[in-house]
């Protein structure tokens, strides 16, 4: 996987391609790509570059925009990929919002969590001003983006409610070409605005033309890219007279490779099945030769009118306001933005507050039952009597030496069940970020001897390790951990501490497991 950092200041675009094998960055390469001043569409022009420049199949874009520019970009990565990417992005991947997000209104998109486990959550928000800005210039740009559904989304503040009888089955298409790349995207319209619901690139592209034409005829594809826009005129019918015969056999090249790709277009447009009153318009972005080029073949081929072409590369704001479109084209280039961004990039979900996910259970039955709340209170004053709700450690001390992580880690801490131990485990490691600079908490995490680094590892110990754990206690005495627990079947524990007896560098035994009853308890010590 390669993923393409942007971090878009007021003077350039600084562009970095991080290629990711296994658990290893690396760079692949480093570019900027400076903005004309003084024009209106300089940053459209140089995102054209960047894209162009960058075009691979396989890369996935994280965007970041510079803090004078907007409020913030967010990107909620696991500690250890930030950690990573950080050590060798060349700017600073933000975390946390630096204003109260209530006050953003709807200058602010949250693409929140889908139903699935580790879902990513992105937050894009910026100026109203500057959003408006990044608007006109991104609509044309996709970079790998994936169909997502409008139902999965949490726009409390922009998506309707969707209710049946709220749908309007409306389609619009979305078709961006360019030399590049090209993609067909669908929107639906849901009470006159727009959603995009599915993103499909194009098996075949006009980079594949040019490619070809560039092959043929010995030339570079520079020229052979020149030579297409400078001859784009010779492939419609009026131009085919007087013509040399060279110029004839080129025409014919691209004429041929043409016809491929609208048979590619017309192909997933088949596949929507619309018809006349289901579909709202069709509306052409590119490159503007490209759809002079493609115009003819596009309304001889595909047997839907085709209702505006634009042979900008967007529209301005001012268009999209006079016919009252602004809104939609915000959502549907934030939402662009950010399945774009948030593709790659998983986050783990941190435990918020002090409650256990068995004191959760308890809060979301309290919270579904509000007619009766005394007989809940009494359920709950029974239950603690009688030690039916086990509680699991909270980490705030009675001296207010809530960051002290010495004495978090010398607390007993006993932890129910695989999806619990991380849970609590990643929330210690959490506080102990929050009272640490990045660059100690970082430094921290490569030092084997200490409580933080293994509270990482074991936060982090990947899901295809097979540990069904019942019971874990973990305690810090003098300078060795004490892992104890109980587990259903010795394979876990053997693997449990197969995993323990590796992250602690450690040649040495760690301590033994004995089998109890039809499960098995073991009892590990690592030196600190």
């Amino acid at each position: 996987m390669k993923y393409l950092g942007l971090d878009i200041t007021s003077t350039e675009i600084r562009a970095i391609l991080i290629q990711k094998n296994a658990l290893q960055y690396s760079i692949i390469e480093k570019k900027s790509f400076p903005l004309i001043p003084n024009t209106d569409d300089a940053l459209l022009k140089t995102l054209l570059q960047v894209q162009s420049y960058f075009a691979y199949n396989d890369i996935q874009t994280c965007v970041g925009v510079e803090a004078s520019k907007c409020f913030v970009r967010t990107l909620q990565l696991p500690f250890s990929q930030k950690f990573k990417l950080n050590k060798i992005l060349p700017f600073q991947l933000e975390e946390e919002l630096p204003v109260e997000p209530n006050n953003l209104a709807t200058d602010m998109l949250f693409l929140n969590k889908s139903k699935e486990k580790d879902s990513e959550i992105l937050v894009v928000a910026t100026k109203k001003k500057e959003l408006q800005l990044l608007i006109k210039n991104l609509n044309a740009l996709n970079f790998n983006l994936e169909s997502i559904a409008p139902i999965q989304l949490s726009l409390t503040s922009i998506l309707p409610s969707f209710e049946e009888d709220s749908f309007a089955k409306k389609t619009k298409v979305y078709l961006n070409l360019d030399l590049r790349s090209s993609y067909l995207n669908i929107a639906k319209i849901y009470n006159g605005q727009c959603y995009i619901t599915q993103s499909t690139p194009l098996n075949y592209s006009l980079s594949t033309l040019i490619k070809q034409l560039a092959d043929k005829y010995s030339i570079s594809l520079e020229q052979a890219e020149t030579e297409f826009l400078k001859n784009s005129f010779i492939v419609m019918p009026t131009h085919l007279n007087g013509i040399t015969p060279e110029q004839k056999e080129f025409s014919d090249n691209i004429t041929s490779h043409l016809q491929e790709f609208i048979t590619e277009i017309k192909k997933e447009f088949l596949k929507l099945k619309l018809t006349g009153e289901d579909l709202a318009s069709i509306e052409i972005y590119g490159e503007a030769l490209c759809i002079k080029n493609l115009k003819p073949f596009l309304k001889q081929e595909i047997n839907i009118t085709i209702t505006d072409f634009q042979t900008q590369v967007l529209q301005s704001p001012e268009e999209l306001s006079a016919k009252h479109d602004i809104k939609n084209a915000k959502f549907i280039n934030a939402l662009s933005l950010a399945v774009s961004m948030s593709t790659p990039l998983k986050q783990i979900n941190f435990l918020q507050g002090e409650l256990s996910p068995s004191n959760q259970k308890i809060k979301k039955f309290w919270t579904s039952n509000q007619s009766v709340i005394k007989i809940g209170l009494a359920t709950w004053t029974i239950a603690i009597i009688f030690g039916f709700f086990k509680q699991s450690i909270t980490y705030k001390m009675a001296d207010d030496s809530y960051f002290n992580l010495k004495k978090i880690a010398k607390k007993t801490t006993k932890l129910k069940g695989r999806k619990l131990k991380l849970s609590s485990i990643k929330k210690i490691v959490k506080t102990y970020k929050k009272q640490k600079n990045s660059q100690d908490f970082f430094s921290q995490l490569q030092k084997v001897k200490t409580p933080i680094y293994f509270f990482n590892k074991l936060s982090t110990m990947p899901r295809t390790i097979n540990v069904n754990i019942t019971y874990l206690d973990i305690s810090t005495v003098k300078k060795q951990m004490t892992v104890k627990g109980y587990s259903k079947d010795s394979v876990s524990s053997i693997n449990f501490k197969s995993y323990l007896q590796s992250i602690s560098k450690n040649k040495k035994p760690i301590g033994r497991a004995v089998k109890t009853g039809s499960g098995t308890t073991f009892n590990y010590t690592i030196p600190l």
